[in-house]
């Protein structure tokens, strides 16, 4: 009978805490999952604002230096194409 009495309001404390906690873990999400999506839109811009400047970088060029950028950009894209891993070490090597 003793441990009846002390046991009831052990089970209501320890359930009441629970419950307080995992309340307060939805609060800690939400606020977690707005930063992010304020840091993923700052990403965004700051990528945004990266190509624009390129492109302006590019268009101040002479059109001598355009033709240059543009063949070493192909070149470049081509020599990476072979360099590329396979997929079955990718998937199956352990290095």
């Amino acid at each position: 009978m003793i441990y009846r009495k002390t046991l009831i309001p052990f089970f209501f404390a320890l359930l009441f805490t629970f419950t307080v906690v995992s309340c307060k873990t939805s609060d800690s999400t939400k606020s977690r999952l707005a930063a992010e999506k304020t840091e993923s839109a700052e990403i965004k811009e700051i990528e945004k604002e990266y190509e624009e400047g390129l492109k302006n970088h590019q268009k101040m060029q002479s059109k001598e230096t355009q033709k240059m950028m543009k063949k070493a950009k192909k070149r470049n894209k081509k020599l990476l194409k072979h360099r590329k891993i396979s997929w079955f070490k990718r998937v199956f090597d352990s290095d």
